[in-house]
């Protein structure tokens, strides 16, 4: 999963780890972000490749 850091479209998913958790940040233009938080790893990355999706963007940023 490679990405972009700073869409011009303003959308963006991004999944990162803190310690033994998964965090995806879904951000869209005009909606309040919105940051999920996973225990699984595989979790996070099915809810963030479905966002990926819906946002029909090419990638999901890993930080």
């Amino acid at each position: 999963m490679q990405s972009q850091l700073h869409p011009a479209d303003g959308k963006a998913v991004t999944i990162t780890d803190v310690g033994d958790e998964w965090h995806v940040l879904v951000e869209e233009p005009g909606c309040v972000t919105v940051v999920r938080s996973f225990n699984i790893k595989q979790y996070a990355e099915s809810y963030a490749d479905g966002q990926r999706i819906r946002l029909q963007l090419d990638s999901v940023t890993r930080v």
